[in-house]
């Protein structure tokens, strides 16, 4: 007679709750945690340095608007923005366009500078056939290197047929 007692199988159900990872109920916690602080303190993690806005909305070419909107970028330092730049093909007809795609041109009064760690592509541009009512869209994050005042920025999404487009932005301290 052997010695040894016959291997008994552990039943499934105790494998799987004995070696489920703890991580989802770890991280459950710190993500409430994370959520409290914000709607306690919700003026440092959105950033209150600066109070931005500006508004553009242009003819590019017949059958081309670009509207672009420049505001202060949710989450990220006070002095940060978003530049949103949407060219639509207002015509009945398609149209060619060769527009940027990772990032946007900027000249103008305002300084900006790029915000560190925000990765873009390295891609510059497309050429793209719009049908009617079709649009491209350029969302940029950037950050203000001006003092508060008025100024005039101009952006260029549009390479051909070139186009910078041009509106007035307010920073407020």
């Amino acid at each position: 007679m052997s010695t040894h007692e016959a291997a008994v199988p552990t039943p499934i159900r105790a494998i799987s709750s004995r070696s489920r990872p703890r991580t989802r109920r770890a991280a459950v916690p710190a993500l409430v945690a994370l959520l409290l602080l914000a709607a306690c303190d919700g003026a440092r993690v959105l950033g209150g340095d600066l109070t931005v806005d500006g508004r553009s909305e242009e003819s590019v070419a017949p059958g081309l608007v670009q509207s672009v909107s420049f505001r202060r970028a949710a989450l990220l330092g006070g002095n940060d923005v978003e530049v949103r730049s949407v060219i639509t093909n207002t015509a009945a007809a398609p149209v060619t366009l060769v527009s940027r795609i990772c990032g946007l041109d900027y000249s103008g009064s305002l300084e900006l500078v790029e915000v560190p760690g925000v990765l873009k592509c390295a891609a510059y541009s497309s050429t793209v056939t719009l049908a009617a009512g079709d649009s491209v869209v350029v969302t940029d994050l950037m950050r203000v290197a001006s003092a508060p005042g008025a100024y005039v920025l101009r952006v260029r999404h549009a390479l051909v047929p070139e186009f910078w487009a041009t509106l007035p932005v307010t920073i407020r301290p």
